[in-house]
């Protein structure tokens, strides 16, 4: 990626993102690191782990291809999301290449690293599957946490628009 022009460089084109998120976060009253969840971590220590460990490589394998797979699908959501929300078209570059890109790798690794390593042996197939499923969870806990998260956040954004009203509707006398 960037085809020559350091600006469009994969680690460019997420930082830009990142930041215009950062600060769009900080701007409807959510600190980003209020979204710092522990199960972020999870995600990149069992990643880790797994690479580390050979009698693990397979559940790699399987969490990468889940990781892949489901890539495209999520990117297309939040540039569709974005869009709909007016974000800039050059802040969420990096996403809408990963929509295509994603998709085409996600294909390429299923069709040419686990449809081949699953027909090696039961073994190896029972041990990409609980990589799969394993990341399969961490990333549901995730996603469930932050969208709990959010619900309370509006949920306190209603409260909290229901205390402005009721108190310029019913002025307290001084």
């Amino acid at each position: 990626m960037g085809d020559g022009h350091p600006e469009l460089i994969h680690t460019e084109l997420f930082d830009k993102s990142v930041k215009f998120m950062k600060e769009h976060l900080k701007s409807v009253g959510i600190d980003p690191s209020d979204i710092d969840f522990e199960e972020i971590y999870s995600n990149a220590a069992i990643l880790l782990m797994y690479g580390l460990r050979r009698w693990f490589v397979p559940r790699l394998i399987g969490a990468l291809g889940i990781l892949e797979e489901t890539a495209s699908q999520r990117f297309l959501a939040m540039v569709d999301g974005c869009n709909r929300l007016g974000v800039p078209k050059d802040v969420i570059q990096y996403q809408e290449m990963h929509v295509s890109v994603d998709h085409d790798h996600g294909r390429d690794w299923f069709d040419g690293v686990l449809k081949p390593l699953v027909h090696e042996s039961k073994d190896l197939m029972e041990e990409i599957c609980k990589g799969v499923l394993i990341r399969h969870n961490i990333a549901g806990d995730y996603y469930n946490k932050l969208y709990d998260f959010l619900k309370r956040k509006q949920y306190q954004r209603v409260l909290m628009n229901e205390q402005i009203k009721g108190m310029s509707n019913n002025p307290t006398k001084n």
